[in-house]
């Protein structure tokens, strides 16, 4: 019966979804985590500087995200779903190919194109930090990596694995803040 809630159904799936909210839960919490460090850590302009070079790394990532990496993405897990491993992981690895040599090739004419563009925002402190940049996209980089690779985890039912790989970023984060 369609409009009727079905807490049946919920308690059944519940359980299933359970390391894959965890997991989201932590990537958010991790991703917005390292702003708040540097302000503890630094000071606000610092968190500024971080932000800008942040956004624009996530600024990227999201438009390879999603004109590459969702667009294959689908085809990757229904491969492993149906047991057809072989073509699985060669079509994940050309992924990753494409989406992290464009990421890679991008990030590059980015931080070119900023060391052009920096000065005209009139911040002499993000001219100081423009080898923080570079990290930065490193970094994002890392992320369209752990990304790519999470699609074999999820398609292969690898939640709790995920999940541990999770906290394993989340502590990176932290500790690399910090350093």
């Amino acid at each position: 019966r369609s409009g009727r809630i079905r807490i049946k159904w919920f308690k059944e799936n519940l359980g299933v979804s359970g390391y894959l909210f965890a997991n989201d839960a932590i990537g958010v919490v991790s991703q917005y985590s390292d702003r708040y460090l540097i302000a503890w850590l630094l000071n606000i302009e610092m968190v500024g500087v971080y932000t800008l070079f942040a956004q624009i790394a996530n600024a990227l990532f999201t438009l390879i995200n999603s004109s590459i990496m969702q667009v294959h993405r689908p085809d990757v897990i229904k491969l492993y779903r149906i047991g057809k491993l072989v073509e699985a992981k060669r079509q994940l690895w050309h992924l990753q190919i494409e989406a992290l040599g464009v990421q890679a090739a991008l990030s590059i004419v980015m931080v070119i194109l900023f060391n052009f563009l920096a000065p005209l925002l009139g911040q002499p402190i993000i001219l100081e930090y423009i080898p923080l940049f570079w990290l930065v996209m490193v970094a994002w980089w890392v992320k369209g990596l752990n990304w790519t690779y999470s699609t074999r985890l999820y398609a292969q039912s690898y939640d709790r694995f995920s999940l541990s790989l999770g906290v394993i970023r989340a502590v990176l984060i932290v500790v690399l803040s910090i350093a």
